[in-house]
């Protein structure tokens, strides 16, 4: 897959979240099983980190990990700042650390492979 097409799917997958947190109260209709929302938060970030790096594949590992990390901060605290003023949502410091936990997870994916990565 080309880079046009890579930056494509990234913006879409930012959409998809912003849209997500967006909604006053989501209910998943399943049982409320305690942790489900920090793996939802997980996951929702990992795949947004995985799909960052892929974006940046042709560009040198450092300066792009370095960019995963400032965003593995930056991004979780704004997108819990934009949920305050929605009805039935809130700010919460276990969803900003679920958040960061899915980045730190592609960052020791990438850092730590003896192989490279090939996503």
């Amino acid at each position: 897959m080309n880079y046009k097409w890579n930056r494509v799917i990234f913006v879409i997958w930012a959409l998809i979240i912003f849209t997500l947190t967006s909604y006053p109260k989501l209910t998943t209709g399943a049982p409320n099983i305690v942790g489900i929302d920090k793996a939802a938060h997980f996951v929702m970030y990992f795949v947004f980190a995985l799909l960052f790096m892929r974006m940046r594949k042709d560009i040198d590992p450092k300066p792009q990990l370095r960019y995963l990390l400032f965003l593995s901060v930056i991004v979780p605290i704004v997108d819990e700042l934009h949920q305050i003023p929605i009805s039935g949502r809130s700010f919460s410091i276990w969803d900003i650390a679920a958040d960061f936990v899915g980045f730190i997870a592609v960052f020791c994916l990438y850092r730590f492979s003896k192989k490279k990565v090939k996503l």
